[in-house]
């Protein structure tokens, strides 16, 4: 009775042991069907045809060429080719601001004063009561800035008699005397007053200043 039960036992083990191995090897397999269906994959994680064969002998390899030749698909199997692109960064360039023009220097020391009612022959009362040769007394004191006023809001010209405020510049310069020019803007024609002031610094003068006290414009 025991060894019949031990023989149905065998059996049984010994045909579901077939049935498992048929199953494995035959095409409904699932993971038969994948590994059919992904050469390229199988390709990319073992080494190339090439590599196999030149590392079996130089009759392999020649055979292997003979079957590309024939079989052009076997390249589709090989691994594809990884491509680098590099990449190029250009430097930036960097511009450096120019040098002002004017500087605070003619803001030290001693300096005199003079306003178009000193100088010019359109605003003085009786003729000008100072000339160029004023700027030598000026010297001789030690003044070492000149503040000359160089326009006037209802002046004819951008600079106020040119040719006349020059020679008191010359003179300045000629005893070593900074010149600044001044302006007092009233605001109403705020474009007419640049303008002024833009045709003061292109005088050969070291520094421009304005004067901003005019009560023409309401505060805001």
């Amino acid at each position: 009775m025991r060894a019949t039960i031990v023989r149905r036992a065998l059996a049984g083990a010994l045909a579901l042991g077939v049935l498992l191995g048929t199953a494995a090897a035959g095409p409904a397999a699932p993971w038969a069907e994948a590994e059919r269906t992904r050469p390229l994959d199988r390709a990319r994680h073992r080494p190339s045809q090439q590599a196999e064969a030149e590392a079996a002998g130089p009759g392999v390899a020649a055979k292997l060429d003979d079957d590309r030749a024939s079989r052009p698909d076997l390249d589709d199997l090989a691994p594809p080719t990884e491509t680098s692109v590099a990449t190029t960064t250009t430097s930036s360039t960097t511009t450096t601001a120019p040098e002002p023009r004017f500087s605070l220097e003619p803001y030290r020391g001693l300096g005199a004063w003079m306003d178009v009612y000193d100088w010019s022959a359109t605003f003085a009362k009786g003729g000008p009561a100072l000339e160029p040769d004023a700027v030598d007394v000026l010297a001789a004191q030690g003044v070492q800035t000149l503040f000359i006023q160089a326009s006037k809001w209802d002046a004819p010209t951008d600079v106020l008699e040119p040719e006349r405020l020059r020679a008191f510049i010359d003179r300045a310069h000629h005893h070593g005397i900074a010149v600044v020019g001044w302006y007092l803007p009233t605001l109403e024609d705020p474009a007419r007053d640049l303008q002024r002031l833009l045709a003061i610094a292109a005088l050969p003068i070291d520094g421009i200043a304005v004067d901003i006290e005019a009560r023409n414009v309401a505060d805001v």
